[in-house]
């Protein structure tokens, strides 16, 4: 969940949103952040949506394990890594002005060009 955090806020800083507007705005709110992130021009799919609808509360408060503790098929459910590594592909794509190639998501997040 952290990984969608950073995703959402590398794509906010790169249209013009500083760091610090990031943590006074958005803090750890996936839902703020993907909502600015929507309206700068990201596009996310509804099954996105759904999954930061049903981490964010929990994002939120640094307590993922607390929501895989009440709910063990969170992450599954959603599909969640499928869904991460779209969002790092869509950021990157984004960001580059390229399509991004087959990359595991945990490299895309480090991808320093």
């Amino acid at each position: 969940c952290w990984g969608l955090e950073l995703a959402l806020k590398a794509y906010l800083l790169a249209q013009g949103c500083t760091d610090d507007h990031n943590r006074r705005a958005h803090r750890h709110d996936l839902v703020k952040a993907s909502f600015a992130a929507q309206q700068l021009g990201l596009a996310l799919d509804r099954p996105m949506e759904w999954l930061l609808a049903d981490v964010g509360p929990f994002a939120r408060r640094h307590a993922i394990p607390e929501a895989l503790a009440r709910r063990p098929d969170l992450l599954a459910r959603h599909g969640a890594l499928e869904l991460a590594e779209d969002l790092v592909r869509r950021v990157r794509r984004s960001l580059m002005g390229q399509d991004a190639p087959a990359t595991p998501s945990s490299a895309l997040l480090f991808y320093a060009g």
